[in-house]
């Protein structure tokens, strides 16, 4: 069998290279070792087809498998540092897949792992992925939020858990007007703060600009009745562990405004690169992405 295999495999080669020396070799083959050529193509067809299908049957499979245990074993070494840590610091700490730019299939890996929790930064992305994953799943929005997105995104993501991305008065009120129009009880909001300083970050400045939106967001007046003002939330500068400070000193200055404690409001920080360190100052939440999922690709956004 792997003869006859071999031989047909030569056939293909052969008659392609025939070809190609028809067509481009201005004195053509021996029509003898054409013919020839093509006679043992045409005995050995079907052999060669599905020795192909085959093939590339196979190699689906072992790229298939390859990623699903990358994403498998990604995920269980963030978890297991994630839990030493949790550990270290003495408190509890929820895992955000960060599933930016990635197909369904490898959100559904993770699924299969266990994850529940997963997070995205485009509005549009998020309202077409959720329908192509279990009802249980609960979406988080880690992104920029346009206020022209926000109907569509608490309207069309039933199991949309958590908005982390509050920076204004104008967006908390869109949220809570949504939730409104569908008769939804409530929603997760984190208020975004910004700690690093930089230019492509967005947030609140830490002062009276994020205390008076806290009041107004955690207020029973309608509609911001329906929002859960739940914690607060930084995208840190790379290498700069004094950001992560800076929201526990933030989150002391709310919760004194609110009077209330300050462990009852969780505090949404580290990604891929500072988790660990992230958790270690007192992070509740963790957006993990490439960690997990590999490299993402932006070729396809905007």
């Amino acid at each position: 069998e792997w003869l006859r295999t071999g031989v047909a495999e030569a056939a293909l080669v052969v008659l392609s290279a025939t070809r190609v020396s028809e067509a481009r070799v201005s004195t053509p083959a021996p029509r003898t070792c054409v013919s020839t050529m093509r006679s043992i193509f045409r005995r050995f067809r079907p052999l060669c087809v599905r020795t192909c299908r085959n093939f590339c049957a196979q190699s689906g499979a072992n790229v298939e498998s390859a990623t699903s245990d990358m994403v498998k074993n990604g995920l269980a070494k963030v978890r297991e540092k994630m839990n030493d840590a949790s550990k270290a610091a003495g408190q509890d700490v929820e895992l955000i897949a960060v599933s930016k730019t990635k197909p369904v299939e490898l959100l559904r890996y993770a699924y299969e792992s266990g994850q529940r929790a997963f997070g995205e930064n485009y509005a549009q992305e998020l309202i077409e992925k959720a329908p192509q994953m279990p009802d249980d799943v609960e979406w988080h929005f880690i992104g920029k939020l346009q206020s022209n997105k926000i109907n569509p995104l608490v309207k069309g993501v039933s199991n949309l858990k958590a908005v982390h991305t509050v920076t204004s008065e104008k967006i908390a009120r869109k949220i809570a007007t949504a939730c409104q129009a569908i008769d939804r009880a409530s929603i997760d909001v984190y208020l975004q703060v910004d700690t690093s300083g930089e230019a492509t970050k967005n947030g609140l400045e830490m002062g009276e600009e994020l205390l008076l939106l806290a009041e107004t967001v955690s207020g029973t007046s309608e509609p911001y009745d329906r929002l859960n003002l739940v914690g607060l939330m930084t995208i840190g500068a790379v290498g700069d562990l004094e950001c992560f400070d800076k929201l526990v000193n933030a989150r002391t200055q709310v919760a004194k405004r609110l009077g209330v404690q300050p462990e009852s409001l969780k505090l949404s920080m580290g990604m891929s690169g500072d988790f660990e360190d992230a958790i270690s100052r007192g992070s509740n939440l963790i957006r993990v992405g490439s960690t997990i999922f590999g490299a993402r690709d932006y070729s396809k956004k905007k």
